[in-house]
């Protein structure tokens, strides 16, 4: 035997046998309560489920009776602080309690020391209910005789408003309560009032009240329409954790505050999947950031210049919006290598010619001059090729601007 743990009528033995298998045997303790302990081994029975406990062995005419169950790695409880794959575990729960109650069935304790946490062969948690010790059928015709009058069950802090006093009377829409308080620990982890309804800011807010409330009617009807809010609730408050993480972000990029760079690396990757996340970036990010990024990761610096190319080359930009891009462009350019000064010089000339702008054309006029060396030429030429900018529009950008194209080095004039 590893361990011992002692519940409200009988106690779970951990042993291990010789080729390091782990188990669990729960031993009642209480005779008085051989009848309902029957009961637990007897629903046990019905199930067979991924998140419901399983039965592996027992003997009711033993003395005392007891039966075996795989032993878990943890308990919820145990390890609510600390667990990763939060949300893995509680759709879990929710997929076991469903098939409880698909038998008609009301698990009455849910709570996370009752939830166990087993391991996938990666290494993942995933979640088992048990501890079917209060587990009642509605329309069984022990339910009465084994729940008095009166009695108050389940666990203070889980147990939902009507199983004080009045315990014969709870129902899945119980467990449903228990549910919510669980969610309530997990996400907002503040002390509450037992039996009381509860909430919180944010998308979960309505999800935690909707299982919470004290009357029964207003819960979430089943465990079908629960999921879906959770789930809904869970995509927006995702939704809502990276907006703020992109706006803290952009705040210290702003501020020229790179003391938490990698949650601004964290978030560059968003510049090639979320377009209004461009329009906020480049038009707050300096010289500063640009040559900060360059000096400390040189694969993100390639990665947020490929986008600004790009960006300059789309259109649809506001005219005033496109001489301030201009400027950064004309300021990165000051500062890279010739493989991005290449790209740049695309981009401007792309952005002045699609936006009709003299002011940003002649920023590339000045990349392009005869002055430039024929390596970078012969970049700017490979540039044009590979974002499909057309070098015949230097011509246009030399007539808008009264500059001749002898000005322009010999390789870029076509």
């Amino acid at each position: 035997m590893i361990e011992t743990h002692y519940g409200g009528f009988a106690e779970v033995q951990i042993l291990q046998y010789r080729n390091g298998t782990r188990i669990a045997k729960k031993v009642l303790t209480r005779p008085e309560m051989s009848r309902r302990f029957k009961r637990e081994v007897d629903y046990l029975r019905k199930f067979n489920h991924p998140n419901i406990v399983r039965l592996l062995d027992a003997n009711l005419e033993d003395s005392p009776p007891w039966y075996v169950m795989p032993a878990a790695k943890y308990t919820f409880g145990q390890v609510l602080d600390s667990i990763k794959n939060v949300e893995g575990i509680l759709f879990g729960i929710l997929d076991g309690l469903q098939e409880i109650h698909s038998k008609g069935v009301s698990h009455r304790d849910l709570k996370p020391n009752n939830i166990l946490l087993f391991e996938n062969p990666d290494g993942t948690l995933y979640s088992v209910i048990s501890d079917f010790g209060l587990v009642v059928n509605r329309n069984a015709s022990d339910t009465t005789q084994l729940t008095s009058v009166g009695a108050i069950g389940g666990t203070e802090g889980y147990a939902a408003p009507e199983c004080y006093g009045n315990f014969g009377e709870a129902t899945q829409s119980s467990d449903i309560y228990s549910f919510g308080a669980m969610l309530y620990r997990v996400y907002v982890n503040k002390m509450w009032f037992p039996y009381s309804e509860l909430t919180c800011d944010g998308p979960l807010g309505y999800v935690i009240q909707r299982c919470t409330y004290r009357n029964q009617n207003e819960r979430f009807n089943d465990i079908i329409e629960l999921r879906a809010a959770l789930y809904e609730a869970l995509e927006k408050r995702r939704d809502d954790n990276y907006q703020l993480s992109l706006l803290t972000a952009l705040d210290s990029i702003k501020a020229n505050d790179f003391s938490n760079l990698q949650s601004i690396l964290t978030v560059l990757k968003d510049l090639t999947e979320n377009e209004g996340f461009k329009d906020d970036f480049f038009a707050v990010a300096g010289i500063e950031f640009w040559s900060s990024l360059q000096q400390i990761s040189l694969p993100h610096f390639n990665m947020a210049l490929e986008n600004f190319v790009k960006y300059m080359i789309s259109s649809g930009l506001a005219f005033s919006y496109c001489d301030v891009l201009g400027d950064k462009a004309k300021q990165i350019f000051s500062i890279a290598s010739e493989d991005h000064q290449a790209k740049i010089a695309v981009g401007v000339l792309a952005l002045g010619i699609n936006h009709n702008r003299f002011y940003v054309e002649k920023i590339f006029l000045d990349m392009a001059s005869k002055n430039i060396s024929d390596t970078l030429a012969s970049k700017i030429k490979s540039a044009a090729n590979l974002y499909r900018v057309d070098l015949y529009d230097i011509r246009r950008a030399c007539e808008s601007n009264s500059v001749p194209l002898t000005s322009i080095h010999r390789m870029l004039v076509v």
